[in-house]
């Protein structure tokens, strides 16, 4: 497997009520990370998660 690097964030959010004011993380569009297909794989301390696109068009993160 071949690691590709995710594209830059587009913005940037604020998180809301319940964080630190100013608190804001990046925000990705789906679709950039999806690439035109319908599932990705995140990688995480050494495990593998599929992002997956469902045919109803939800978004969903299996181990």
């Amino acid at each position: 497997m071949s690691a590709v690097t995710a594209p830059p964030p587009r913005v940037e959010i604020d998180l809301g009520p319940g964080y630190p004011a100013g608190a804001r993380v990046p925000c990705y569009d789906a679709a950039d990370l999806l690439a035109g297909g319908s599932a990705v794989q995140i990688v995480l301390d050494g495990q593998v998660y599929a992002l997956t696109l469902t045919q109803n068009g939800r978004l969903i993160l299996t181990k």
